[in-house]
């Protein structure tokens, strides 16, 4: 990641998450579908746990937890979910960060004047 590419809690759905909605609509890839008329989201049983799996807690974080996603993203084929994955991964990073590790925003200026 660059460092252009700075992850910024306040801009993350902005800068990140609605490029990828405007994506996937042009591509007509949708997820969570709430539309019934295009069927049923019912399908047959892969597993009889249903896919889901046990993680012992103490090896299990939300470092962890966001490699297995992007490792299920790049194995079903999703490219653009799978270049999200180190911007998630940062932004966690930041949102974990202690307040006074975080550089407050830069105040006004005194040469800010108003335009009225």
């Amino acid at each position: 990641m660059n460092p252009i590419d700075e992850v910024r809690p306040e801009s993350f759905f902005d800068a990140f998450i609605v490029p990828l909605h405007r994506v996937n609509a042009r591509r007509g890839i949708r997820y969570l579908e709430l539309d019934p008329a295009e069927g049923s989201g019912w399908g047959t049983v892969v597993s009889r746990t249903g896919g889901s799996e046990k993680f012992a807690a103490d090896d299990f974080d939300g470092e962890a937890m966001l490699k297995r996603l992007a490792e299920y993203w790049s194995t079903t084929g999703d490219a653009n979910l799978s270049k999200l994955a180190p911007f998630l991964a940062a932004l966690r990073l930041v949102l974990l960060a202690p307040p006074s590790a975080v550089e407050p925003e830069p105040g006004l200026t005194d040469f800010v004047y108003p335009l009225f």
